[in-house]
């Protein structure tokens, strides 16, 4: 993009950055841009504003911004997330960067210490999709394989426990299919698999694990997930409050089939009103 800036009777050309994604969270905002020069999609920068209370602008202080002030310590980007008063990076080497607010351990840096500057996600590399619920984290690998950290109270993790995790566990102990697409609400998770289908965990108190309940299941460790059927550009949800990708906010960790009723319409990789991961995604494609 370019702009003009008015200096009396001159008129400056002025080149500004592209901004390649956003993410809006509850009380801040994150931005990644790059410079028009910078022709890759992962040479972000990351930006951040809003509330600070807890580090998650990233800048090193406890301070809010009202104007959008650089992410410290980061490096280039090519996507970014949010949750709850904290923020995470994919970053170009396909590593994971944290920061914010970290008592359930959704920095995955190994403590529960809040970060206000960037700090790895202990253990991830090959990275190449994230996402974000209110208080858990998500990653998904080139292979397909997915793995969560942070609170954990109502199964959200899908490693068949409700205990919290400072440090990424695999999702489904080898029982998920190969990832593509992820989504975090409150308390659930959301996964698109390379065959078409969804799978769903953690809390399903307002039917948003989409099985046609809203019965908590936390049995069977090791075999998390509920899974529905789905086609290439849309999926079933059969429950009347059904699931809302990718927003949600309560626990089931254990398959069970769908029935096949009730369809709502879930785009592709389209990201809905309200998501929490911050590819920018053209919602009018077809």
């Amino acid at each position: 993009m370019s702009g003009s800036v008015l200096t009396g009777r001159l008129v400056r050309r002025t080149r500004v950055s592209r901004v390649l994604a956003v993410s809006a969270l509850a009380a801040f905002s994150l931005l990644v841009t790059a410079l028009p020069s910078q022709s890759a999609e992962g040479d972000g920068t990351v930006s951040a504003w809003g509330t600070n209370a807890s580090g998650q602008l990233g800048d090193g202080t406890n301070v809010a911004h009202f104007t959008a002030a650089p992410v410290l310590n980061l490096g280039p980007v090519r996507e970014i997330a949010g949750g709850r008063d904290f923020a995470f990076a994919l970053k170009t080497d396909q590593t994971v960067a944290s920061w914010g607010i970290n008592d359930g351990g959704q920095l995955g840096d190994g403590t529960f210490t809040n970060r206000s500057l960037p700090v790895a996600v202990s253990g991830l590399t090959g990275i190449v999709e994230i996402a974000a619920g209110h208080y858990h984290s998500l990653a998904a690998n080139a292979a397909g394989s997915v793995f969560a950290w942070g609170k954990n109270i109502n199964g959200q993790l899908g490693d068949g426990t409700t205990t919290r995790r400072s440090r990424p566990v695999a999702v489904g102990a080898g029982t998920l299919p190969a990832v593509r697409l992820l989504a975090g609400g409150r308390d659930h998770s959301l996964a698109l698999t390379n065959t078409g289908t969804v799978w769903a965990w953690g809390s399903n108190a307002f039917g948003q694990i989409g099985d046609g309940t809203t019965k908590r299941r936390l049995r069977r460790r090791g075999k998390p997930l509920t899974r529905m059927p789905m086609s290439r550009r849309s999926a079933a949800s059969t429950s009347p409050m059904g699931f809302n990708w990718p927003r949600g906010g309560w626990g089931r960790i254990r398959p069970t089939p769908l029935p096949g009723s009730g369809p709502s319409t879930l785009m592709g990789r389209r990201r809905m009103p309200g998501a929490t991961t911050g590819r920018m995604t053209d919602s009018s494609s077809a």
